[in-house]
Parts: C-alpha cells; structure tokens; sequence
C-alpha cells in the first residue's frame, strides 16, 4: 500500500471536508451513501475501515451537491484549483482519477487485479502475500482503491476483504446486463451486501450476496 496516496487522501479530504464549510459539503453526499449503500453503525465489524471507504467516496467519486456536470467530484474540483484556499498537490489529478472497485487478485510475481464492475485489469504495483486457496483461480476478492501510475495499480489504502464464495454470484449478476433490462450490480449494492453479511452473523455469503438487490 502507498502511503504517499493514503497520506494525500487524507490531507485532500481534510481540506474539502474539515470546518463548518466542510461539513454542509459532507452531508448530502452521506445521505447518499446511506440512501445507496447503508448507513453505517458503531457497531459494525471493519466501523473504521467504512468510514474511512465512504469518505474517499464523497470526495473522489460522488457527485458534488452542486455539480455542473459529470465525474464533478470535490477531488476534480480541488486538482483544477477550485477549492478556496486549497493549492494543488502534485498528487491531487492521480486521486481525482483514481478507481475503486471489487478486485479479483490473481496470484503471480506480479500480482493481478480485475475489476467485477467495471472490468478493469491491471498488474499490481505493491508486493502483497496472498493465501494459496488450492484452486487455479483468484487468491483474494478485495474492495479497494488504487491509482493507476506506470501502466500499474497502487493500493491507495489497505484493501477490505470480501468472501470468495460470492464470486460466481457477482460474475453472473456481471452478465445480467446483457439480458433485456439487465444491469450490473454496482459497487454501492456490494457494499450493502457486505454489510448486511457481517452483521448477520454466521450467515451464508453467497446467500446474503444473492440478495442483493432486496
């Protein structure tokens, strides 16, 4: 993982998000987060790794309240210059940019991830230790966020483990939006099926994960 990254996210959202400003900027995009995915709770299992998730997504990837057009996230708007007060990083375009998704990890010495969503397939910049699982396929199915530098992804944060049993739910959900009025499941839904899995306990993944449009 790259700390350069998780340092500049931090310090980005700091600056968007921080002061009486900051929050009236926050709010409805976590209304969104909670009308989309769910809200979170103190309680839940991985409480601070959500938080710190949903935060990169109010301030890379959602819309702001105010957009005046597509992809008009507050990260886009701080790298042109358009946050008062803020001047920009050398970093801040490669954050503005930046991708997340639900990442297959295909074991190799270099590492491989494939975006379920989006189809993304990049080699991984970052040495990691992956668990053999006895099978030919994917080593890990992770949730997280990763810039794209030198034709190679870099971990922006510590990445949040899914359950490899949802993965022939996901991939055939994926091949839905073929069909007539199909659609691929978004990252939003997974996120609601994650949450929903681990505050079931001892629940059946790929059940919970089979529910996800309910």
């Amino acid at each position: 993982m790259s700390g350069r990254y998780r340092d500049a996210l931090d310090g980005l959202a700091a600056a968007v998000f921080d002061g009486e400003a900051g929050r009236h900027r926050l709010a409805p995009l976590l209304a969104r987060w909670d009308d989309e995915a769910a809200p979170l709770r103190d309680e839940d299992p991985d409480y601070a790794c959500w938080q710190v998730i949903r935060t990169d997504w109010a301030l890379c990837d959602a819309w702001t309240h105010d957009a005046r057009g597509p992809g008009d996230t507050w990260a886009r708007r701080a790298a042109r210059g358009q946050l008062r007060g803020w001047v920009p990083g050398p970093d801040d375009l490669a954050l503005a940019s930046s991708v997340a998704g639900l990442f297959e990890v295909w074991p190799g010495r270099t590492p491989w991830l494939r975006d379920c969503i989006g189809g993304l397939c990049v080699g991984l910049a970052d040495p990691v230790r992956l668990e053999p699982t006895g099978d030919d396929g994917p080593a890990a199915l992770w949730e997280a966020r990763v810039v794209i530098d030198g034709g190679r992804a870099h971990l922006c944060r510590a990445p949040l483990d899914y359950p490899l049993e949802i993965l022939e739910t996901v991939r055939a959900r994926q091949l839905r939006r073929f069909a007539p009025g199909g659609r691929c499941p978004s990252l939003a839904l997974l996120r609601r099926a994650r949450l929903r899995w681990r505050r079931a306990e001892r629940a059946d993944a790929a059940v919970m994960f089979r529910l996800i449009d309910q």
